[in-house]
């Protein structure tokens, strides 16, 4: 089959198990698309060749870049040590004793493929875990493990799985040359990781510097630079390529928070989001093609000596002997840990999770095909068979017996898990969204109190104003969050009389001549919009009416100021009839809104009486300060806006690190932020 014609049918095969994952909610995606590529080979004869080279540059390149760089630098400095025993002595652990299993209990099969076989099962992989993690809760030091070993057991797993393999081929091993061999790719692997990564990062600051801003240029270079580190590191430096990768990815996490200032948000936002895209997809492939590889290595054990039934007794027999080889040393691990007390449901669980995915899979795939003397690699269909059947047992055990083995329901998130990935860390004691919220709006205000200077007072009373009102709206919804719809029904009976009464107000000022046609048809419009929302809004369950009054006072008004601006009436006095007209109608509300609490039998909350007097009020003090809006009124106001979403971005990370808030909060927050300034920069370039 062509290879354009390989990479269509792959693609759509991780769009259609998407899809299906949607409606089968409790079969893990992973699953799906190892079933999708089963039917796929069995119906039309699918075969895909896989080289080891460029399998191993095309996804695991990436896919540990992309783990590195999302994996918090917090967490996994503090988990070094458990990190560490299980990314490096586990793997070496899980090589000997499995590899000792192996050659026990499948006949004929060398010590070399043995150990081979072994190695390349001991690295973990919670991508692969991903869709069965919506029900249930691990405790996050363990899920911190899981996820940290993976970095480094990958690096550690493909090592040994790579010596074994040499040595199946030529037929000799020296544990002496190994292991220098091993020091020497992992220590040079280190140094070129970091130097090159050091050095794609001055070059993409240089480039940025001299003003080739192009976000599609700068996320291309963000793209291929895992490629890039993993072919310099093989080819040139003959070190490892997987530990360069993952070295590069770390420390992109703090090129990444030094330059925060200095990128545009946009190209945070792109650069992310093409990378969980990107990750996605080639997940999906990988668990494709081993659905694909399944049907063949199935059918080679048939036609064998094995019959499938032995095979498959083989595979479970290997399987159980790498569960209980990771479940001891975590028992073990525990019971010796000054920390903590030992809890073989907690081994049993650290056991379970360690599902073995798309790093096993891709390199039992690149095992060659014939040895150095011209023969067949020893056992290799046999030796793929039982990988695949240990990958789907690994998914089937996790699916089953997680659940049953933890006591929360709420979902866990993994790396790479979906396209909008999230993380909670399950601390009471931290700050939620809301109050986080609630925190960087009041930053925001206080920063523009602080630096608003006399060219731009306008248009930092006005943002003053908006951050206000916003931040009365959060507090509302978070104190009286028991009794929202009788506030909102409240907010919206009171706002209506508001309106209405501007609107009397505005055709008397018409009929009386005193405003032109012009800003009657702006201002009624404007008004009876508002209204239309809410009345609409009326019987919802959120209060975002306050949303409503920032957008008709604020964002209208500035409209208007543009509106008016680009008449070709007198500007002068545009100005004059718009701002008198405003100030009537903002002193009628507030007059209307007093008069009805005043007479009325009904009790209104307090807050909901304050927040709409104070947005009126805080419209006339900035009337009365407003001589004539100025030329670069607009532009002033963005520069306020991108300098505040600056700021409070800096008080989030500064949370973030103080451990204050989550890091799910920290990017929902952030992402946010991010799109504000978006939409800011696409209204300064048109």
């Amino acid at each position: 089959m062509a290879i354009m014609e390989v990479i269509l049918l792959m693609v759509t095969l991780v769009v259609l198990s998407n899809v299906f994952s949607h409606y089968l909610v409790s079969i893990p995606g992973s699953l799906i698309q190892i079933t999708l590529g089963i039917v796929v080979a069995l119906l039309f004869n699918v075969k895909i060749e896989v080289q080891t080279d460029w399998f191993m540059l095309l996804f695991i390149a990436p896919i540990l870049f992309y783990d590195g760089s999302r994996f918090p630098k917090k967490e996994l400095w503090a988990m070094k040590k458990p990190i560490i025993g299980n990314a490096i002595f586990l793997v070496i652990i899980s090589t000997v004793l499995v590899g000792m299993i192996v050659h026990m209990i499948v006949p004929g099969i060398p010590w070399a493929t043995s150990f081979a076989l072994a190695a390349i099962l001991a690295p973990t992989d919670p991508i692969a875990v991903q869709s069965i993690s919506k029900k249930v809760k691990l405790p996050s030091n363990l899920m911190h493990l899981v996820s940290g070993e993976s970095l480094i057991n990958d690096a550690s797993g493909l090592i040994c799985f790579k010596y074994g393999v040499a040595a199946t081929v030529s037929g000799m091993f020296s544990l002496q040359d190994a292991t220098v061999d091993f020091f020497y790719m992992v220590i040079v692997g280190t140094i070129v990781g970091m130097i090159l990564m050091w050095l794609i990062d001055v070059l993409e600051l240089f480039i940025y510097q001299q003003g080739i801003d192009d976000i599609t240029l700068h996320t291309i270079i963000r793209i291929v630079t895992p490629f890039i580190i993993y072919f310099i590191a093989e080819e040139v430096f003959h070190a490892s390529g997987v530990v360069a990768v993952v070295v590069g990815g770390i420390l992109k996490i703090g090129s990444d928070n030094k330059r925060i200032k200095i990128y545009s948000s946009e190209l945070q936002v792109v650069s992310n989001k093409t990378w969980d895209l990107l990750v996605y997809v080639l997940n999906g492939i990988v668990f494709v093609i081993l659905g694909v590889e399944l049907p063949s290595a199935m059918r080679s054990i048939i036609i064998s000596e094995h019959s499938t039934f032995v095979a498959f007794m083989y595979a479970v027999g290997v399987w159980l002997a790498i569960l209980g080889v990771r479940t001891a040393w975590s028992y073990l691990y525990d019971l010796f840990s000054r920390k903590k007390r030992a809890s073989f449901k907690m081994a049993l669980l650290s056991g379970l999770s360690g599902v073995r995915g798309a790093v096993t899979m891709i390199g039992v795939l690149s095992i060659p095909l014939v040895v150095d003397s011209g023969k067949e690699f020893p056992k290799r269909m046999l030796v793929l068979f039982i990988a695949s059947v240990v990958i789907i047992l690994s998914l089937l055990a996790a699916t089953i017996f997680i659940p049953i083995l933890s006591k929360n329901a709420s979902p866990v998130h993994y790396r790479g898990s979906s396209l909008d990935e999230s993380e909670d860390d399950g601390d009471n004691n931290l700050a939620s969204q809301s109050q986080t919220e609630i925190f960087i709006i009041k930053v925001a205000i206080q920063y523009l109190e602080a630096n608003h200077r006399q060219e731009n007072q306008q248009a930092a009373l006005d943002l003053i104003a908006e951050y206000e009102q916003s931040l009365t709206a959060r507090q509302l919804s978070s104190q009286e969050i028991n009794s929202t719809p009788d506030i909102l029904r409240q907010n919206v009976e009171l706002h209506s009389v508001t309106i209405n009464a501007e609107l009397a107000k505005l055709d008397e000022m018409k009929a009386s001549g005193e405003i032109s046609e012009r800003i009657y048809r702006f201002q009624s419009r404007r008004l009876r919009n508002v209204l239309n929302q809410l009345h609409a809004n009326k019987n919802t369950n959120s209060i975002s009416l306050t949303s409503l009054i920032i957008n008709s006072i604020g964002i209208n008004l500035r409209r208007l100021r543009r509106y008016l601006l680009n008449s070709k009436l007198s500007r002068k006095k545009l100005v004059l009839e718009s701002k008198k007209c405003e100030e009537e109608l903002a002193k009628c509300a507030i007059n209307a809104l007093t008069n009805h609490v005043d007479e009325s039998p009904k009790k209104y909350s307090q807050n909901v009486v304050y927040q709409l007097v104070s947005i009126y009020r805080r419209k006339l003090e900035s009337l009365k300060s407003e001589k004539a809006p100025a030329d670069d009124y607009d532009e002033q106001l963005d520069l306020l806006r991108v300098a505040v979403l600056s700021e409070q971005r800096a008080a989030l990370q500064s949370l973030l690190e103080q451990g204050k808030i989550s890091r799910e909060t920290a990017s929902t927050i952030r992402t946010k932020i991010n799109y504000t300034e978006n939409s800011i920069n696409i209204e300064l370039e048109e």
